[in-house]
């Protein structure tokens, strides 16, 4: 064999090898690629999720909180309003208690004797009055003794007076019915209705 055709088988073994070289190369490169692509995807895929997972717990956090705060606000709120009411209630009973013991005095404790009288729905009364209204109370039985309105009907005043500010209790003869007129008791009644006036204030 020449020398020349010797080279020439070389040089084709060379090419060859090269040849081969570059495609595992290139096969190698592509791969390569490849997995950095699936790795890249998986990536984005947990950091996806992760996302995911961290937005429904920010959600849940915001709305437990969210859901404490208006429970301490309404807890909040509630405490006001008894406080408030409570307020309002000592500030008109301090009034009730230095009126004086007036006529005009005289014609609330008939109406709340009428109010009573009517609730109880008797044919016998007996009015147990508080304490400062007792000659008051007196007077105003005498005077609504004598009206149509309580034709029929008998009122006695009891020895025994409650410990109240003002108004009076009124029972049926046998004590199976009462109904407490005092001044405290109606105001426990307007309680509600007194909160609801405060609440309406505290939303303005």
């Amino acid at each position: 064999m020449s020398s020349g055709a010797g080279r020439t088988v070389v040089d084709d073994a060379i090419e060859l090898e090269r040849r081969k070289l570059e495609e595992m190369l290139g096969s190698l490169e592509s791969e390569a690629i490849e997995r950095v692509l699936r790795t890249k995807e998986a990536a984005r895929r947990e950091l996806d999720e992760l996302e995911r997972e961290y937005s429904a717990r920010a959600e849940g956090v915001r709305s437990k909180i969210l859901g404490m705060a208006e429970i301490r606000a309404r807890a909040e709120m509630l405490r006001l309003l008894d406080e408030e009411s409570e307020r309002v209630m000592r500030s008109a009973m301090e009034r009730i208690s230095s009126m004086p013991r007036d006529s005009n005095y005289e014609r609330i404790i008939e109406l709340l004797l009428e109010e009573a009288a009517a609730a109880v729905g008797s044919a016998e009364l007996v009015v147990r009055p508080a304490k400062p209204d007792v000659a008051v109370a007196k007077r105003a039985i005498s005077r609504l003794s004598r009206t149509k309105r309580f034709k029929g009907i008998s009122m006695a005043l009891s020895e025994e007076a409650v410990d109240s500010i003002g108004g009076v209790v009124v029972s049926s003869a046998d004590g199976r019915v009462s109904y407490d007129n005092t001044f405290e008791a109606r105001l426990e009644r307007s309680r509600e209705n007194i909160k609801a006036a405060i609440l309406g204030e505290l939303r303005r």
